[in-house]
């Protein structure tokens, strides 16, 4: 049987002589047997036609991840800087991910807990972490911030608990540590405004790292329960944000995900996709074993595919393999495993698996891809000769022992000028030379921003870099090209459909997405004036509830009718605009024979069937009194509903929109 495309360069590496490379330990040899196995016998790039998307590709920034190191003195310019000057030189890295996990930027942790450092240890991170982004923004690249509990002891790869987290876990009730979680996580978008924000990685580590007994996955419904009102908790707080968090869902975009390893796999994936207000679905690789049960290489594709199919992004901000033999996987410390890592007779499978994973990301069309062991692309441990490492029968070397060596080699690379690289930084190097000849990378929205799902007959926003050379503007009919530039979507049956062009900038393009489209999964490919290409994807639905902003965040674009009981009408806004600032204009009802009706504009909402769109304002169910197309723009939607007299004196309230179990992004109005 011919090998598939996708197959060849990981046979090729695993196959390829390895008379350069140290032999494999007899301790290590049934692991190296397994793993190369599930490797070359991938079947996750079957079908890919090699064609190259716009993912950002990176690492994880590991002297940026340091635990209570980073409030050294020195120790950004002695640590970090090294490392961002090295990784820069790689060529083509995208992204840096870092760990800021709870309750590390917590400040009533700071205040309260007596072992924290106190406030001055809260504003010296707090400027680590903001020097730390205002760096990488500076050479080019993006950050996403990791945070979950911070592990304390043997989990974090260090001997003690200077901070005494077990004892602070200890002392919070499950609702404490919630809301803590969710006042961090709105912190760093607030204070810190990463590019990406994963605030939940791993639903089943999250538990025993926090020794919050209500995430313990040993128990089925409450973990899962309890898990969804963490994510839920943290998201709201997030959504809801007052001031808004500018640049939600564009320039920082909220991720959620799991482990491909985890119990309950299948209703995680369920349960995730379907959050709304999410951008990405991120996926945590780490063991690849095949375990009958559950093939946790395997499973990444099955991610990937079901948060495709909910017009969600796929991305993957910690990837690394376990080299570990099937019958060790969980019986050892996970920082056990990893000091296995920087063992030089791992590196032919380690080209591997990075190859794999770099063709899965093209193949799936994933947002961004981090992986987490970055120091041996600079380099490796030679096994035999590294102190205190084991002798046979033993295979594993403790973290604390690990640590010497690997800082000691990594470092001494970073002196070196230029710094070396080993086999797989070389694969790494010339694998990011490949990806120039990918697009530029475009993110495309539903044009009200609700969601990443886009409908047929519908607005859209495509966001990027290099989308058009100048700007232009156009009124319907609209053109399909604009100042040079076009658009088209690639639909699920393999159709390509121009795309109405209404407004072209180089950084956004506002489109009009034709009628029948198929569901599924659509690619957008803009085309610039001077041949410069951008794609992105966006799920395909039937309905694709947005409500358009007159902010652009959250104040309605909406007008208000009153009737008398003459008949009469007066017609007015709900906000006003001035100066690039946008304010609520309070409704006011009038007398109580009047009747009031508010006028909201979307797109996506056409769709629904009849009847199926409901209303609620301030929490209060309202009449839908119309719900479809605005007649006079093409794309653009109307809804129509009361407002009772109940509802005088609610002041600023939200409106919800809903149809068939989806819910529009929540706007505001103010009643007076």
């Amino acid at each position: 049987m011919p090998l598939l495309p996708g197959r060849v360069v990981i046979f090729a590496l695993l196959c390829s002589p390895l008379a350069a490379q140290p032999a494999v330990p007899a301790e290590f040899q049934t692991a190296y047997s397994q793993l190369s196995a599930q490797l070359s016998g991938s079947a996750l790039t079957s079908g890919w036609d090699q064609s190259k998307f716009p993912v950002f590709f990176g690492v994880e920034g590991t002297p940026a991840s340091a635990y209570t190191n980073v409030l050294t003195t020195g120790y950004y310019d002695r640590s970090v800087t090294p490392f961002l000057n090295a990784v820069q030189g790689l060529g083509g890295v995208q992204v840096v991910k870092v760990l800021l996990h709870f309750p590390l930027l917590y400040p009533p942790f700071y205040a309260n807990w007596p072992t924290s450092g106190g406030m001055a240890a809260y504003n010296g991170r707090l400027a680590f972490y903001q020097r730390l982004i205002a760096d990488v923004h500076a050479r080019g690249m993006r950050v996403i911030i990791q945070s979950m509990a911070q592990g304390f002891g043997a989990t974090a790869s260090i001997s003690a608990d200077p901070l005494n987290l077990a004892g602070y876990y200890q002392a919070l009730t499950f609702n404490g540590y919630v809301a803590g979680r969710a006042a961090q996580a709105l912190s760093i978008c607030q204070l810190l405004h990463p590019d990406y924000l994963n605030f939940e990685p791993e639903p089943d580590t999250e538990g025993g790292k926090s020794t919050q007994a209500a995430l313990d996955p040993s128990n089925q419904s409450p973990f899962l329960a309890n898990n969804l009102t963490l994510v839920t908790t943290i998201r709201n707080g997030i959504l809801n944000a007052n001031p808004p968090i500018p640049g939600l869902h564009t320039s920082l975009r909220l991720a959620i995900g799991m482990g491909s390893w985890e119990t309950y796999l299948t209703t995680l994936i369920s349960t995730y996709t379907q959050i709304a207000g999410i951008d990405v679905i991120d996926i945590h690789v780490h063991p690849i074993n095949n375990m009958r049960a559950s093939n946790y290489l395997a499973n990444i594709g099955s991610i990937a595919t079901a948060a495709i199919a909910q017009g969600k992004s796929v991305g993957m901000d910690e990837t690394w393999i376990y080299h570990e033999a099937n019958a060790e996987v969980g019986q050892h410390a996970d920082s056990d495993v990893e000091a296995r890592d920087n063992w030089s007779f791992w590196e032919p499978m380690d080209q591997a698996f990075l190859t794999l994973m770099m063709n899965l990301a093209n193949f799936k069309r994933m947002e961004y891809v981090s992986f987490s062991e970055p120091d041996i692309f600079f380099s490796y441990l030679d096994y035999a000769n590294t102190p205190g490492c084991p002798t046979p029968p033993s295979s594993v070397c403790t973290a604390d022992q690990w640590d010497s060596a690997a800082n000691q080699a990594v470092s001494a690379a970073f002196s070196s000028k230029p710094v070396p690289l080993t086999a797989t930084g070389q694969t790494f190097r010339s694998l990011l030379a490949a990806q120039a000849a990918a697009p530029s990378k475009a993110t495309v929205y539903s044009a009200a921003l609700s969601s990443g799902i886009i409908a047929p007959d519908s607005l859209i926003s495509i966001f990027g870099s290099s989308l058009a050379t100048a700007q232009g503007q156009a009124a319907p009919p609209l053109p399909v090209s604009l100042a040079g530039s076009t658009a088209t979507i690639l639909d699920s049956g393999g159709n390509s459909t121009p795309l109405g062009l209404s407004f072209v900038s180089p950084a956004q393009i506002n489109a009009y997405v034709p009628a029948g489209l198929p569901s599924g999964t659509g690619t957008i490919t803009v085309r610039a004036g001077n041949g410069a290409l951008s794609q992105g994807t966006a799920g395909i639905a039937p309905v694709s509830l947005g409500v358009f902003t007159a902010d652009g965040i959250s104040l309605a674009a909406a007008l208000v009718v009153v009737a008398s009981d003459s008949g009469a009408q007066s017609i007015s806004y709900t906000t006003q605009c001035m100066a690039g600032a946008c304010t609520a204009i309070p409704i006011d009802l009038g007398a109580a024979s009047n009747t009031a009706v508010l006028e909201l504009y979307g797109t996506g909402i056409r769709g629904a069937t009849s009847g199926s769109v409901t209303a609620s304002i301030g929490g209060q169910p309202v009449q839908v009194l119309y719900a479809g197309p605005q007649g006079q723009y093409a794309g653009l939607d109307q809804v129509n509903v009361s407002l009772p007299r109940s509802l005088a004196g609610k002041g600023v309230t939200e409106v919800i929109l809903s149809a068939g179990g989806v819910q529009a992004n929540t706007v505001i109005v103010t009643i007076q």
